[in-house]
């Protein structure tokens, strides 16, 4: 199994580490990675993410077949913050996915 930010998630997350929006603010494709060390707002890390063609053909590159992709939606009764995303985001809108794949 494999657990990652969802890249919708990704396409909304300013670059400067301000909260997630409901609007598009970086492209979908050519995300690979997204460097947050220098973010105004809560710096972080460094993430790496693709869009879900990109994970389907890398599996694929490194010998895994793909058995199955969640992307787990916030319960309607959610509230509050996990993370970057609130519940009313997280029930929109995918923040994680779960790949289950398995060596071939």
């Amino acid at each position: 199994m494999f657990l990652g930010n969802h890249p919708m998630l990704l396409a909304c997350a300013p670059e400067n580490g301000a909260d997630i929006g409901d609007r598009l603010v970086r492209p979908y494709f050519g995300m690979h990675t997204l460097d947050w060390r220098e973010a105004q707002i809560d710096p972080g890390g460094v993430g790496f993410c693709l869009p879900l063609s990109g994970w389907v053909a890398r599996f694929r590159e490194i010998g895994f077949a793909i058995d199955d992709l969640l992307e787990p939606r916030a319960p309607d009764d959610a509230s509050g913050v996990r993370g970057v995303v609130d519940a009313e985001w997280a029930q929109r809108w995918p923040s994680e996915l779960v790949w289950k794949v398995h060596k071939i």
